[in-house]
């Protein structure tokens, strides 16, 4: 009678133990199904959002090409019309280089940026041997203050809408994947180009302390393309000036 009584208590924790399990691994299952069943969403959500994101990239290409199409039918228009229309259109070409969406030419300096091949010291942060995006955007604004009238890095033309920024390890110029080494084109007078990036404790100073290989060479004729981008204003809008009488 005793061992009777072990037998049933025996099995009675078998049968427990099992339903548990069984518990156990329906809801592991069922939690499963729903954190795949949500991935699988996201996926699809996301997949969605590309095949959007190059369909609108598509159509600002396209818009932009027609844009580009009309605007040179407008210019030998104008350029076969009267007096008139050859100030407008020499206008309208000062008014596209400014803009960066000439070709340009012109003497200045090309700066090439390379990351340090030194190893960081004990306790240096190995990142600061590497050119960033920060330093991009210093040597491009210190080019433009000390006048330069068109500027590039790895042949992408920089105009007022232009980004340049890190993703992840990647360098992105005007959304452009960039690898080192960064060449940047500036076009104006060279010698005050030079000057501007080579002031005391200015940005080429600081390169070099952490032995990133930057060169700066003047040339008589250097080419710029131009924004090869859409230029989509949506929201700004210009506004006339009110002429005082």
């Amino acid at each position: 009678m005793h061992l009777k009584k072990k037998v049933q208590l025996l099995t009675a924790v078998v049968c427990f133990i099992l339903c548990f399990t069984i518990t156990l691994q329906y809801k592991s299952v069922t939690k499963n199904k729903s954190v795949s069943s949500s991935q699988l969403q996201r996926n699809e959500d996301l997949q969605t959002q590309l095949i959007n994101a190059r369909q609108d990239n598509i159509d600002l290409k396209r818009k932009n090409f027609q844009l580009t199409t009309d605007l040179e039918a407008y210019r030998s228009e104008a350029a076969e019309s009267s007096d008139g229309a050859n100030t407008l259109k020499k206008e309208l070409d000062n008014a596209l280089m400014l803009a960066g969406l000439t070709t340009v030419e012109g003497s200045g300096v090309i700066v090439t940026i390379s990351d340090s091949k030194a190893k960081a010291m004990e306790g240096e942060d190995p990142s600061s041997y590497i050119v960033h995006d920060t330093d991009l955007r210093t040597v491009a604004n210190e080019l433009f203050t000390a006048g330069a009238e068109a500027v590039s890095i790895n042949d992408e033309r920089l105009i007022s809408t232009s980004s340049v920024r890190c993703v992840g390890n990647t360098i992105l110029v005007n959304n452009k994947r960039c690898a080192p080494p960064f060449e940047i084109k500036a076009i104006g007078d060279s010698s005050a180009l030079e000057a501007g990036l080579n002031i005391r404790e200015g940005i080429i100073d600081i390169l070099k302390l952490y032995k990133i290989e930057v060169n700066v060479t003047k040339s008589s004729k250097i080419k710029i393309e131009k924004y090869s981008g859409a230029v989509n204003f949506k929201y700004a809008q210009s506004v006339e000036e009110q002429v005082e009488k």
